[in-house]
């Protein structure tokens, strides 16, 4: 299954992408590690399969970022994988009021280019029309202005500040609150061209029962 919407494309995560997704932390711990705590010099393959796996067990939507045309020529090409952008997810799912966490992040040569704000849209898009969630959150740190001018580009609605909401290197810090309900999101299929390709659960919720 992959979302796109003709420029980038959104897969979930294999035990075989470790590789890649090791490889982009790595380049990419300066801009991250501030803001995601386990981004760390030694991330390696153990710890993307914890992720991945765990990520399985708790009923969460994971996904790779990709480019579009990348992908393709990697898809003609067995021996060849295509260059993880970076990964974004619904996690932390309140099952009975249908809300769930929506994150992001980019390798550092990825930004800049609109990458994670298509991300974000297929991913919301999907939250809301395909796993019938109503509330999509995104708790931003406030000092990450990078994350804050995403959600503020995909529309998320801003709802203020919430003290020590987050823990970041041990320092608690406030972080703004976001969100995206249904409506919000309503016409971006059309709008964007956003499309699902292959298996997937419509108005499924993603609880793993």
């Amino acid at each position: 299954m992959e979302l796109t919407d003709g420029m980038i494309v959104l897969r979930p995560p294999t035990d075989g992408d470790g590789p890649e997704v090791v490889a982009a932390i790595r380049e990419s711990l300066a801009e991250l590690a501030p803001w995601m705590p386990w981004a760390r010099a030694g991330y390696g393959l153990p710890d993307y399969a914890a992720f991945n796996n765990g990520g399985r067990d708790l009923g969460d939507h994971n996904f790779l970022i990709f480019d579009a045309a990348d992908a393709k020529v990697a898809d003609a090409d067995p021996a060849r994988r295509p260059q993880v952008l970076g990964t974004c997810g619904l996690n932390h799912l309140d099952a009975i009021n249908r809300r769930v966490n929506l994150g992001y992040w980019l390798r550092s040569s990825a930004t800049g280019h609109g990458v994670a704000t298509r991300a974000t849209r297929l991913l919301a898009w999907y939250g809301h029309h395909h796993l019938a969630l109503q509330r999509l959150e995104l708790v931003i740190a406030v000092a990450n202005t990078a994350s804050q001018a995403v959600a503020d580009r995909v529309g998320a609605v801003a709802e203020g500040v919430q003290r020590g909401r987050l823990v970041l290197n041990d320092t608690l810090v406030d972080a703004t609150m976001a969100s995206l309900l249904p409506a919000d999101t309503a016409g971006w299929q059309e709008t964007h061209g956003l499309a699902v390709h292959g298996t997937s659960s419509p108005a499924a919720h993603p609880s793993g029962r």
